[in-house]
């Protein structure tokens, strides 16, 4: 069963217009970490190709990256 993959990248990486070719839509829609110096990307589930410039980048599926989202780094508090 496939399945979307998602990575996070680094806000500065000076190859994020590449990486903006291959995910699912501009890097300005991505989900960006509180801090701003991180950005969860998403490739589409039929996407299964292997991509240089997302191959120092873990990949993760929808459960996990979904725990990794909701720590502190990804979720802002509430004031």
């Amino acid at each position: 069963m496939s399945h979307n993959r998602y990575y996070i990248v680094n806000a500065s990486d000076p190859n994020l217009a590449d990486i903006e070719e291959v995910i699912v839509g501009n890097l300005d829609k991505q989900r960006p970490s509180v801090d701003d110096t991180e950005l969860v990307v998403k490739l589409h589930k039929e996407d299964h190709n292997d991509y240089p410039v997302l191959s120092e980048y873990t990949e993760y599926n929808h459960e996990n990256i979904l725990i990794v989202m909701s720590t502190p780094e990804w979720t802002p508090t509430e004031i």
